[in-house]
């Protein structure tokens, strides 16, 4: 945040994972995932349409949960009760904080493709490497979804109950979409 001394890190990545869409992002890595294993045209179909179905139930619960808590963002908590001044590191989105959409729903991708792939799966994320940024590379599904939330906190605009539980509730839906079973010819 502005008004304190971060870690440069935790700096890198809240500007990382807000440079693009959530859910854009998550794509972006199956596709990398489906090359880097030489996928199938079955197996493809069946990753894309189990990711769309988590990360949009992920977003659809998530935004309903923000209108019935209403909750506060940091900055206007930590203005109104402690430096009227301070500012986040992030612009601060239009709506209630809780739960992290981000949080909510990469833990849903994350889990449908470590339910595909494996946790324990080495990828890439290049998505932004155009606009300038260094790619970031994970060893586990759950370790991309961790950081993607985490960022949230780094950047100020949310609080960790809305990212933890955020990525919990993710968990959650993409363990349900998971579940489903796809017919093969």
């Amino acid at each position: 945040n502005e008004s304190i001394n971060q870690d440069p890190e935790h700096v890198i990545i809240a500007k990382y994972w807000v440079a693009l869409p959530g859910p854009s992002v998550s794509i972006s890595i199956l596709s990398t995932v489906l090359a880097n294993k030489n996928a199938s045209l079955s197996m493809a179909a069946e990753a894309y349409c189990k990711s769309g179905m988590a990360t949009s139930d992920a977003l659809v619960s998530c935004y309903k949960t923000k209108y019935i808590y209403n909750q506060l963002r940091p900055i206007t908590y930590i203005q109104a009760n402690f430096n009227s001044t301070w500012k986040p590191l992030l612009a601060t989105p239009p709506f209630p904080d809780y739960t992290s959409a981000h949080s909510v729903q990469t833990g849903a991708a994350a889990r449908v493709l470590a339910d595909i792939f494996g946790d324990n799966t080495t990828f890439t994320d290049n998505s932004i490497n155009d606009l300038g940024y260094t790619p970031r590379t994970f060893t586990k599904f759950s370790d991309y979804a961790n950081e993607v939330g985490l960022s949230r906190i780094y950047g100020g605009i949310h609080v960790r109950s809305s990212d933890f539980i955020g990525l919990e509730w993710g968990n959650a839906v993409g363990m349900h979409v998971s579940a489903l079973r796809f017919k093969r010819n």
